[in-house]
């Protein structure tokens, strides 16, 4: 039983490196009077404020974009609970010692941004020895094994090491707590979710673990590939690579991370199967994977996967439905065109046309405008204002207080479809699904009902038959006024 983190070598060396030259201490010098106060300092607390800020996303946390680079929020509430009192000590060491910038003059809700330095992707130490511990240490400072997990025979690539807590860290007390929590929490919902969704979930989410891992190293050596030929082509410059490099390692590190979580999920409390917050989505181990390393199910090749076209645009129409019957002339035409363009799948199509782009970068402008504070981005949003007045004031008017109102309302609206309604009925039609989302994975001979359903329900709540992926292949209404 343990916690396992993941983490860069070249980062965890350059740590160890760092460590053994500078002590942390518990207080920063103000004149030449002080002195400084030695930390009896833990290793895993370095350890896993370095996991947060290399892998937010597999760690729990959530990423904000500010100039170019990701900042990870972290309250101090939140910091007291997982790292101690004392959690201002090992922030200021990471953050005096080169390894975290922070973000104070930005805050939102009182919170401090963080942001890990990526110059360790270009440091080069020779005490290697650091990282090959194969027992667990018996020391007071971090009950920890540590092993290497090889990303290729010749040892070109870089390392990822795998970090478990034993069950005497206090990390993995708050692991067991939360974990337990969720537990807790899964006894409250619906028996289709509780025993027939999550028996199903524990029996099918097994990987080829062999081949996962095999994949995400080749997936890092490709990409770090490609960026490299770009800097050696001069189409990016060195900032550009070194930033593109350090992104790239948190995904590499988010897919390993999700691929062993699953390797002893019992054993290891790395089962995710929670339904909270108030978006009401239900969070698992495979609505946390990449989507391209679902290939890795055993079993996969006899799974269909269906899910929602354009779906948040889609789901938005539930809204605009309900302001249509009060709504003025003008909107109530827009909200037409909208329905429209949305429910035939052509929605990022039209955008394209709106900001005179590609669909790829018409999808990322309609995040932008949909998801961020209303006083951002204004030249992209007053090109889709000038094309959508009305759809637009509505979006803003929902943003207004808290600009996050408006993408949790659709997650609301996604969750309640899709969890209380689609699911609910595949399994008391006999299909048992894993849920996505915005969408379901079945076994393939039951396609067809599973489309049946999805399609009767999402057109109980929007009005209309809209278009749904299966397998990555759009499926179009067949009835008159929609494209074949």
């Amino acid at each position: 039983m343990s916690l396992k983190i993941y983490l860069p070598q070249k980062l965890l060396e350059r740590l160890l490196d760092r460590l053994d030259d500078i002590k942390p201490s518990k207080n920063s010098i103000q004149s030449l009077d002080d002195e400084l106060i030695p930390l009896n300092y833990k290793l895993e607390k370095f350890y896993l404020l370095l996991a947060i800020l290399s892998d937010p996303k597999g760690n729990g946390f959530k990423e904000v974009n500010l100039n170019g680079f990701n900042f990870v929020p972290l309250s101090s509430k939140h910091l007291i609970k997982i790292i101690g009192n004392d959690y201002k000590s090992y922030l200021n060491y990471l953050i005096n010692q080169g390894f975290v910038l922070s973000k104070s003059d930005y805050s939102l809700n009182k919170c401090r941004y963080f942001h890990l330095y990526n110059s360790y992707l270009t440091y080069k130490s020779s005490r290697l020895f650091y990282c090959y511990i194969n027992k667990v240490e018996e020391s007071i400072k971090t009950p920890v094994n540590i092993r290497i997990i090889e990303s290729s025979e010749k040892g070109e690539e870089e390392n990822c090491i795998e970090i478990a807590f034993g069950k005497n860290s206090s990390l993995f007390k708050i692991k067991k707590r939360k974990y337990d929590l969720q537990t807790e929490r899964k006894k409250k919902l619906p028996k289709y979710i509780k025993i027939d969704m999550w028996n199903h979930f524990k029996s099918k989410m097994v990987l080829d673990f062999d081949k996962a891992e095999e994949y995400c190293y080749e997936y890092k050596r490709k990409y770090t590939q490609k960026l490299e030929q770009k800097y050696s082509d001069g189409k990016i410059d060195k900032d550009t690579l070194l930033r593109a490099k350090a992104i790239l390692q948190n995904k590499y590190l988010n897919r390993i991370s999700t691929v062993n979580n699953l390797r002893n999920p019992k054993k290891d409390k790395s089962w995710l199967f929670s339904r909270k917050g108030i978006n009401r989505r239900l969070n698992t181990n495979l609505t946390m994977m990449a989507s391209d390393l679902r290939q890795f199910i055993i079993g996969y090749e006899d799974m269909s996967y269906l899910d929602l076209s354009n779906s948040q645009p889609v789901l938005f129409n539930v809204t605009l439905q309900e302001l249509k019957e009060k709504a003025s002339d003008r909107l109530k035409i827009e909200i037409d065109k909208y329905f429209e363009i949305t429910i035939n799948g052509g929605w990022y199509e039209k955008l394209s046309e709106v900001f005179e782009c590609d669909r790829e970068t018409a999808k990322k402008n309609w995040m932008l405008i949909a998801y961020s504070k209303n006083k951002d981005c204004r030249k992209l949003k007053n090109k889709f204002k000038k094309s959508f007045p009305e759809i637009f004031k509505v979006i803003e008017n929902k943003k207004r207080r808290d600009y996050k109102q408006f993408s949790i309302g659709l997650q609301k609206i996604e969750s309640n479809i899709f969890i209380d309604v689609i699911c609910k009925r595949l399994v008391e039609n006999g299909v048992l699904p894993l849920s996505i989302h915005d969408g379901v994975l079945v076994d393939k001979k039951q396609t067809e009902p599973t489309y049946q359903i999805m399609t009767d329900s999402l057109s109980e709540y929007i009005g209309a038959i809209p278009v749904i992926d299966i397998n990555g292949v759009k499926r179009y209404p067949t009835i008159a006024g929609y494209k074949n």
